[in-house]
C-alpha cells in the first residue's frame, strides 16, 4: 500500500501512523509498535530534512517468510546520518536501526529509506 505526498498532508505523521496501523492490524502487537514506531521516525525526518514529494510504502509478504517492509522516500539527493543517542532531537534513524534492518536506497530522484522487521522467533 502507497501513501503518496505526505508533504502535502499537514497530519503527514499520523495519517502514516495510521495507515500502517491499519495494514498490520492482526500481526503481532510487538511488531506493529515497531512498526509505527519506526514509521513515525523515517517520515518526520523526511519532512524534516528531505524534499518533496514524500511518499510512504508498506509491503506485507507473507511467503516465503513473513515480512513488513517500510519504505519512505523523498527527493533530496541528501543521504541521511545518525547521530548518537541522546542529542535531543536527532536520533530517529538510530531509533528506526534497533528496531528494524534499514538500509538506504539513492535514487535518479532522491533516495529511499527502507526498514524491514523480519519474523520475530
Amino acid at each position: 500500500m502507497v501513501l503518496p505526498a505526505l508533504d502535502e498532508d499537514p497530519a503527514a505523521v499520523i495519517t502514516a501512523r495510521a495507515l500502517v496501523g491499519t495494514v498490520l492490524a492482526g500481526w503481532d502487537t510487538g511488531l506493529v509498535e515497531d512498526a509505527i514506531l519506526v514509521t513515525i521516525e523515517l517520515v518526520t525526518n523526511a519532512i524534516a530534512h528531505g524534499n518533496a514529494p514524500i511518499t510512504l510504502t508498506v509491503t506485507v509478504r507473507k511467503q516465503p517468510e513473513p515480512i513488513v517492509i517500510l519504505d519512505v522516500a523523498d527527493a533530496s539527493p541528501e543521504l541521511p546520518m545518525q547521530d548518537l543517542p541522546g542529542e535531543v532531537g536527532h536520533c530517529g534513524l538510530w531509533i528506526a536501526e534497533e528496531l528494524a534492518h534499514v538500509t538506504i536506497h539513492p535514487t535518479a530522484t532522491g533516495k529511499t529509506v527502507r526498514a524491514a522487521f523480519p519474523p520475530r522467533r
